[in-house]
């Protein structure tokens, strides 16, 4: 449950009266959500809703269950997704999805898309296993379903040329892993 807010296109509209929204000088956090001040109304169009399922760079598929205030370690209270996994339950900030990387599952219409993405020509990679691995781990990084695509089929391609050391291994199965969930979780 959403306090002192209410629901707007199926977003969620947080307004705060009690003080204007502040930000540190020289601060380079940046919002996913968008933000703007009117005296002293802070309003916040939040990315996700509740039954969203969404990927979250580090454990994967996760699903949120549940918006709301909440207070932890005695800082101020804030506003927070609470996603599940089988085994596990995090609370992201509101304000924090976009520095994690935290984004909606691909759309089951887009599939076609990725599915001619794999099946086209690879892209060649470096020579030198470190910049390979470089260039793959920073690819990797932007967290889209497209870049995981990309990831998978330069890869599987280059193990059809030469045998894959034990990095490039890792990185594929992981990535794979990662194509299979959300794929899985998207058709």
């Amino acid at each position: 449950m959403l306090l002192n807010g209410f629901t707007l296109d199926n977003r969620k509209l947080r307004v705060n009266l009690a003080r204007p929204l502040t930000r540190a000088s020289g601060s380079n956090q940046r919002s996913w959500g968008k933000r703007r001040q009117v005296g002293k109304i802070e309003e916040t169009l939040m990315q996700f809703k509740v039954d969203d399922f969404v990927v979250h760079p580090v454990h994967g598929i996760g699903h949120i269950v549940e918006i709301a205030e909440k207070r932890f370690s005695g800082k101020e209270t804030r506003l927070y997704y609470k996603l599940i996994w089988p085994r596990r339950v995090v609370w992201i900030p509101v304000e924090a999805q976009a520095t994690i990387g935290l984004r909606l599952v691909t759309a089951k219409s887009d599939l076609e898309q990725y599915r001619n993405l794999l099946k086209s020509r690879p892209v060649p990679l470096p020579q030198k296993h470190y910049l390979r691995h470089l260039e793959l781990v920073g690819r990797l990084k932007q967290s889209s379903f497209q870049v995981v695509c990309e990831v998978v089929r330069d890869l599987t391609a280059w193990g059809w040329r030469k045998p894959l050391g034990s990095a490039d291994t890792t990185i594929l199965q992981k990535a794979r892993e990662s194509l299979y969930q959300e794929w899985a979780t998207a058709a």
